[in-house]
């Protein structure tokens, strides 16, 4: 069985926290999202995913 036959498919409605180390790493990771998940997922998916960030600082600060 080849590696591509073992991916796990979800889309991006399956994902409820993307939890990052700093709220620096953010930025980072919107335009990963933006820019390297475009042909995985669709303008809405994206802006959802971009949504769903938060950052352990973040969780910290409301504790």
């Amino acid at each position: 069985m080849e590696a591509e036959d073992e991916r796990l498919n979800f889309s991006a409605k399956d994902i409820k926290y993307i939890i990052v180390k700093t709220e620096k790493e953010i930025p980072e990771f919107v335009d990963f999202i933006e820019n390297d998940l475009k042909g995985q997922f669709n303008f809405f998916e994206r802006t959802l995913l971009v949504s769903k960030l938060i950052s352990v600082e973040q969780i910290k600060d409301d504790m």
